[in-house]
């Protein structure tokens, strides 16, 4: 077991260097704790940015608490010494190595756009739920079936059959959105669903960021949402054969197309198919 002290606001780098920004909301010692995207004053680079950190469900759940040996974008390591109080277990799976500081706003952007539309999509249903959901979108991202719909998790999600969020009329995704990003009231969800929101963010970082992906799967359906859409669009007088949502996607019968197991709970409603890719 590795414990790492957190890394506060003062605290120095392998370079000479300082951290000079940190989360306000969490001060150690009476010192802001620094966070993944961070400032550090580097005597070496000028100002540079944090880009390790380790997620923590008792932060803002869309920052991630730097420790001790995490490196800056000039390459230095975050030195700790400045509290002595609060540690991390750096074993754990939900340490994050981020991407590149140019692309890191772009990133944490995408990702809460990538945890909203799992929220939109499966929220009701179990954690293995969500982590695959999660892996769809995932396995997505440069597949040769969807070409240049499919060139980023942005794109897959609005370009390949996320209704939750390609229509924005899903409520649970808005709701997601809105809280994610900040836009009018951080009351929308109310404290069971930020919390669960903030354990979903927890179980996706791996899988968005270090694409530790828990299925192979590129294609899902709920087996009873998709009965009571189709029975829906007949109900409203539409042709069996021009129904949007047949009784069973279409998809499931491609010959390129296999069902995969995925462990969820008894309570999903939920199954997963994997598409191969065709040389």
């Amino acid at each position: 077991m590795a414990e790492k002290l957190v890394i506060v606001v003062g605290d120095k780098t392998t370079h000479g260097g300082t951290v000079i920004s940190g989360n306000e909301s969490l001060e150690i010692s009476d010192k802001a704790a620094a966070c993944l995207g961070d400032k550090v004053s580097c005597p070496l680079h000028g100002e540079t940015t944090i880009i390790e950190g380790f997620h923590s469900m008792s932060l803002n759940p869309n920052k991630t608490l730097a420790y001790d040996g995490c490196k800056t974008s000039c390459g230095a390591e975050l030195i700790a010494g400045c509290q002595t109080i609060l540690f991390v277990e750096t074993d754990s799976s939900h340490c994050l190595v981020s991407a590149p500081a140019s692309d890191l706003n772009q990133n944490e952007d995408e990702f809460k756009l990538f945890v909203a539309t799992v929220w939109g999509e499966v929220a009701n249903q179990s954690e293995a739920a969500w982590q695959a959901v999660g892996s769809v979108i995932i396995n997505r991202v440069g597949h040769p079936y969807w070409g240049r719909r499919a060139t980023s998790v942005t794109k897959v999600i609005l370009n390949t059959g996320f209704d939750a969020a390609a229509n924005n009329q899903n409520h649970e995704f808005k709701k997601a959105h809105t809280y994610l990003f900040h836009e009018n009231s951080s009351n929308i969800l109310n404290e069971f669903e930020k919390k669960t929101l903030a354990r979903m963010q927890s179980l996706l970082i791996p899988i968005y960021y270090n694409k530790q992906v828990t299925t192979n799967a590129h294609h899902y359906y709920s087996p009873k949402e998709q009965q009571r859409q189709h029975q829906h669009e007949l109900t409203l007088g539409v042709p069996e054969e021009k129904c949007r949502y047949k009784k069973i996607p279409t998809f499931t019968t491609e010959k390129t197309v296999n069902e995969v197991h995925v462990k969820l709970s008894p309570h999903d409603d939920l199954k997963f198919y994997h598409r191969t890719q065709l040389k």
